[in-house]
């Protein structure tokens, strides 16, 4: 069906590069094909969003580090691998958050109490107070085995929050290491281990970071961008086929 449609359509449109590898035997030869990143309204992610009162809900100070990690609770978003990577921290005080359903819940909470991580890991489900939690978190985490252009990452970067993901998908993309953030290998808990250690052993280094990828959603990432960017698609071609695996 895809390779179908896509023989009908004058531009197809992908929201990362990453993309083109995995639908390349379904392109027909000689199409155009854009990218047309994924864009956030800044206006909406301003620094003066209320942090959230998470730590008085679940009876934490307001000396606990709290590492979070929102999205859909199936395998492919490697919450198996934060978990391992969360038993692996020395550091004292510190609370995980997952932020979301899906599946793997069950499974998920049985891992955190077979490693004894049952009083510091929370699963709070869906929640809609998202800014507010980003805003709270010491580090956003997203661990996933693969991805395209994830939302949550980009609202991370746009609240000031720093990230850790793995470098999969468009997130390179994204994130520039050592610059906007930090990308370690998919599937290594060690290495992620690590990188949530470097960011709560220097939060000058992880705000110095944030500023950076908030800054590249404004110049990169911004609603306008992607605006211009399908505004351009409309205005030469008249007929369209919108692809996002």
């Amino acid at each position: 069906l895809l390779r179908y449609s896509l023989k009908l359509a004058n531009v197809i449109v992908l929201n990362t590069s990453s993309y083109k590898s995995d639908i390349s035997r379904y392109i027909p030869v000689g199409s155009e094909v854009r990218v047309i990143p994924n864009g956030l309204d800044l206006a909406d992610y301003q620094c003066s969003v209320n942090e959230s009162k998470i730590r008085h809900d679940l009876g934490l100070s307001h000396e606990t580090r709290l590492i979070g990690c929102i999205g859909r609770l199936s395998r492919e978003k490697g919450l198996d691998i934060l978990i391992d990577s969360f038993g692996r921290l020395v550091h004292a005080n510190v609370h995980l958050l997952i932020i979301g359903d899906g599946d793997e819940k069950d499974q998920l909470e049985k891992q955190a109490e077979r490693l004894g991580l049952s009083d510091r890991v929370h699963m709070l489900g869906y929640r809609r107070d998202i800014k507010e939690l980003l805003n709270t978190l010491q580090v956003c985490v997203q661990p996933s085995r693969f991805e395209g252009m994830p939302m949550v990452t980009l609202e991370a970067m746009a609240t000031g929050c720093p990230v850790v993901a793995t470098a999969v998908g468009g997130v390179p993309q994204m994130i520039r290491d050592g610059v906007d953030g930090w990308l370690v290998p998919p599937q290594d808990s060690q290495q992620l281990a690590v990188a949530i250690s470097n960011v709560l052993a220097d939060p000058t280094e992880a705000h110095k970071r944030a500023i950076s990828a908030r800054n590249r959603v404004l110049k990169e990432f911004s609603l306008e961008k992607q605006v211009e960017g399908w505004k351009e698609v409309l205005d030469d071609r008249s007929q369209l086929i919108e692809c996002f695996p």
